[in-house]
């Protein structure tokens, strides 16, 4: 398909914000069953191209070809899953090569995002990231996307420490540095001015998606379709198409990781974590940013105040690491990636 220029600037683009396990896979396939929304899958490119194509006015086929190149040596091993055929997007961008600015370029990158066999591209007017790490750049993703919208996905600090344990997420497992994640993630999320945002439970999710599904579309400004609702077989369906192109050991991780893809909501989800999560105790500044998030006040033991050495781990690890590897030249990034992906196929 192709915009006009005019047509691209009128897209808006919005982003989901949360931690792991928060449901935020199962709320971006729901939001990808409208047909006015696109959510693509995680990706940092918007914000690692931007200082090098940021006042780039004028392309030529050269210079696209080479965008390509480094745009697809960024990209996660996800790449054959949800995004465009190689060669259709090139020819895209060069389709559009007359009246692109980077603003422009950004968009046709997400409307890249499932090929015209998965969605339908004709009637999108809002793209939705979902991106964990822009939590630590909201300055410099608000500086690039000024009109952007927020949807903060929370969920209970307890049980969101169950579930990462549960499923051996990040590399440090003890319960006051996943804690300090938490912290650190949601502490920034509140920081952003109420009329940007909105602030939406896991646990309100399961429980009343269509309500939520409601809440959202009047926030961000798209129509709500109850058709968001049908998502059982939607990811099974996807994986179908696109089984040719990926590696049998990266499907297998895959059908694993996103399993609650495959089914329909459940409610029970988190009745069934609760048990373990209750000897999890957090500090009183947790439990102050959990009743901000709208959770009320919890009955259990809240320590005065936490180890250290955990919060200066996690301060470490997310925003310190994630600001450094930011600053880093493009050239570096891919050199980066490039070792990551070697070293999970070995």
């Amino acid at each position: 398909m192709t915009w006009t220029g005019d047509q691209l600037d009128a897209i808006q683009i919005h982003f989901v914000l949360c931690t792991e396990r928060t449901g935020s896979s199962m709320l971006s396939l729901m939001l990808n069953l409208n047909q006015e929304v696109i959510s693509p899958s995680e990706e940092q490119f918007a914000l690692y191209f931007y200082k090098k194509h940021k006042d780039k006015i004028q392309w030529n086929d050269q210079d696209l070809e080479q965008f390509v190149k480094e745009f697809y040596l960024l990209f996660d091993r996800n790449v054959n899953l949800y995004f465009e055929d190689r060669t259709a997007f090139e020819q895209l961008l060069k389709e559009h090569k007359e009246h692109l600015n980077y603003s422009r370029l950004i968009k046709l990158c997400y409307l890249s995002f499932y090929d015209v066999k998965v969605k339908d591209k004709s009637s999108i007017k809002f793209i939705i990231d979902k991106q964990i790490k822009y939590l630590y750049h909201l300055d410099q993703i608000i500086s690039i996307f000024p009109e952007a919208k927020f949807i903060i996905l929370s969920r209970n600090i307890q049980d969101n420490i169950n579930a990462k344990r549960k499923r051996k997420l990040n590399w440090n497992q003890d319960p006051s540095y996943l804690a300090a994640i938490w912290e650190g993630a949601y502490s920034r999320a509140l920081e952003i001015p109420e009329s940007k945002r909105i602030i939406i439970s896991f646990e309100e999710h399961l429980t009343h998606p269509e309500t939520i599904l409601k809440e959202i579309s009047n926030f961000i400004g798209f129509t709500y379709d109850v058709k968001m609702l049908a998502t059982e077989g939607v990811f099974d369906q996807l994986i179908q198409q696109r089984k040719s192109r990926l590696d049998p050991s990266y499907l297998e991780k895959l059908n694993q990781f996103h399993s609650g893809l495959k089914k329909t909501l459940d409610p029970e989800i988190n009745k069934k974590n609760s048990n373990s999560s209750k000897n999890i105790q957090i500090t009183q500044k947790q439990n102050v940013i959990m009743e901000r998030l709208g959770y009320e006040s919890q009955e259990i033991s809240v320590l005065k105040s936490g180890n250290t050495l955990p919060k200066i781990l996690a301060y470490c690890y997310r925003p310190l690491l994630l600001d450094f590897y930011l600053l880093l030249p493009l050239s570096i990034k891919v050199i980066i990636k490039q070792f990551k992906k070697k070293k999970q196929i070995v």
